[in-house]
């Protein structure tokens, strides 16, 4: 009932406010010759501006060349030598055992290890393993 009588309340002003025409999307002028689409004022187009050129995408080739046809300084970096200076931080360390990035250092030993799991194989390791694996690192077990 309280619905009922707030809508009715709601429709009675809605009447009896008087209702300023909106603008409506409807073409100004009646033209018969052009298409409905056509017809339709869009405000938020500008007619005035130009249409997009189409980018053509390039190859790696194709950019390669249009550098190299190009007149650069020696020292300039691009796609045809690309060099950086050095990084400033430190090097990342990767498990000797799983390539994952390695927090830990067995003592005994001197391989990277990932977790708990890790440095229980590497205890079960022989010392020729260790070696074998520090040499894949390019580390020189002490001996």
């Amino acid at each position: 009932e309280w619905y009922e009588s707030k809508m009715a309340a709601k429709r009675k002003r809605v009447k009896e406010d008087e209702i300023v025409d909106a603008p409506s999307l409807k073409p100004e002028t009646d033209n018969a010759e052009l298409p409905a689409h056509a017809a339709v004022k869009t405000p938020f187009k500008n007619p005035a501006a130009a249409p997009h050129a189409q980018k053509r995408n390039r190859n790696y080739k194709q950019i390669v060349a249009a550098i190299r046809a190009q007149k650069w300084p020696p020292n300039a970096s691009n796609y045809v030598n690309i060099s950086a200076p050095p990084s400033l931080l430190p090097a990342k360390k990767y498990s000797d055992i799983s390539g994952l990035i390695a927090p830990y250092t067995d003592p005994k030993t001197g391989l990277r290890y990932h977790d708990t799991a890790e440095f229980k194989f590497i205890s079960t390791l022989s010392q020729e393993a260790v070696s074998q694996y520090l040499a894949l690192r390019g580390v020189v077990p002490a001996t």
